[in-house]
């Protein structure tokens, strides 16, 4: 969850589980899928400041390449063969065998771009939409609003809290007196149970009954009954 506040990839999957641009405004491939070539985004800055360019790519990838590397993506860009730099916003990508599927890899989490040289990947430094401030893993992490993310679209009406209209919405479903179970246990995450229990007091504001069902820890998690 933090991790995709703080940057972004290439590319991103949307609604319909496609990629679509993301720091890469477009891409293209040879006939045969083994060379792939990314044009990026220009003006995109990191949270310091710095702008993005293909340096920052190339290095980023390459972390993850490697007989020595330890990283968890390893297996997604070992079919790479090489990356070059065309220009300082074009990237291209050789690899050992066609794959029509390249664009949507890059989509991985793993394969966030970070600026070249970083040697600390815990400070969250990134393109994302925040900033880091502060992480306890496993208690807490606060981010603020990143003030020049790249693909904002500030004009854009912003949703208010309105629990009279979601009342409306479901009066008119004729879902008023419906309680909805909400199956939970903190085998989804620590603090999952707490978790629910302030959406169902949130929830009551807007109308909608819920039932928090409590399972036993080798339950699934959470889902909606």
């Amino acid at each position: 969850m933090v991790h995709m506040q703080v940057r972004n990839c290439l590319t991103e999957l949307n609604h319909e589980y496609k990629p679509i641009p993301e720091l890469a405004e477009s891409w293209d491939s040879s006939p045969d899928a083994s060379k792939w070539v990314f044009k990026l985004r220009k003006g995109v800055e990191f949270h310091s400041g710095k702008t993005m360019d293909a340096e920052d790519v190339v290095f980023s990838i390459n972390y993850h390449r490697g007989e020595q590397s330890k990283s968890s993506g390893k297996g997604l860009v070992d079919p790479v063969t090489d990356i070059k730099i065309d220009d300082k916003y074009t990237v291209v990508f050789e690899l050992e065998g066609g794959n029509a599927d390249f664009p949507f890899i890059m989509s991985d989490y793993h394969l966030t771009i970070v600026p070249a040289g970083t040697t600390n990947f815990e400070d969250g430094m990134g393109t994302g939409a925040y900033k880091l401030v502060s992480r306890e893993p496993g208690v807490r992490a606060l981010t603020k609003k990143n003030p020049n993310y790249w693909y904002f679209a500030s004009e854009l009406p912003q949703p208010e809290y309105d629990p009279d209209k979601a009342k409306y919405h479901l009066k008119k479903a004729k879902k008023l007196d419906h309680t909805f179970k909400r199956h939970v246990a903190d085998a989804a995450f620590a603090g999952a149970v707490d978790s629910v229990v302030l959406f169902e007091e949130n929830a009551v504001k807007a109308g909608i009954n819920i039932e928090v069902v409590r399972e036993s820890e080798d339950g699934t998690g959470i889902s909606f009954g």
